[in-house]
């Protein structure tokens, strides 16, 4: 299970509707603003959209993580 992932996009707040929506579809509410970035939480975990800190336009590798966590 991932414990949350970061992606990069190019268009903030059009992205934003994209993934309000997305996420409700699993019962996570709408993402919350800090600066740059949007961050849609779960008890389990999050998911977050930003623009890429580099000023470049997002492309695969920049601005994407996720770190995968599991019970100890």
């Amino acid at each position: 299970m991932f414990r949350h992932v970061v992606l990069g996009v190019n268009d903030l707040e059009a992205s934003k509707k994209f993934y309000d929506a997305l996420v409700d579809t699993l019962s996570i509410a709408p993402g919350t603003a800090n600066k740059n970035r949007y961050f849609h939480r779960s008890p389990t975990g999050s998911v977050a959209i930003t623009t890429p800190l580099e000023g470049e336009p997002a492309c695969h590798g920049n601005e994407h993580h996720r770190l995968h966590g599991c019970a100890a």
